[in-house]
């Protein structure tokens, strides 16, 4: 909730994403609160260069070791699969995927039809 208001207008207003930066600020803040005061797990993150070198940074001003990282090794069909085949339902942000969790009836949202 901490950047929710930045994160709309970036979304909304720039077609290239989200800066590392504003990626970056919100991971800091949610490493902080409570519920990572005995672990985390990033899931997709970090997804550049840049991102890593900056969680490297923060993790040492924290006196915070990374203690294991886990790679999965993915053929790039399966990938392109997963990803093409998602859909959002715009008003309500619902997802569903074409093949592993399609709507009820094709292209209709499942609540509101």
């Amino acid at each position: 909730q901490l950047f929710y208001e930045e994160f709309k207008a970036v979304v909304s207003t720039q077609s290239t994403g989200v800066t590392d930066s504003l990626v970056i600020e919100i991971i800091e803040a949610n490493l902080q609160s409570d519920a990572c005061k005995i672990g985390f797990m990033l899931d997709g993150f970090p997804r550049n260069l840049v991102q890593a070198e900056k969680l490297d940074d923060y993790l040492d001003g924290q006196s915070e070791p990374l203690n294991n990282v886990v790679e999965f090794k993915v053929k790039d069909d399966i990938l392109v699969e997963r990803i093409a085949g998602r859909m959002i339902h715009q008003s309500s942000g619902r997802t569903y995927h074409e093949v592993f969790a399609p709507p009820k009836v094709p292209m209709t949202d499942d609540v509101t039809g």
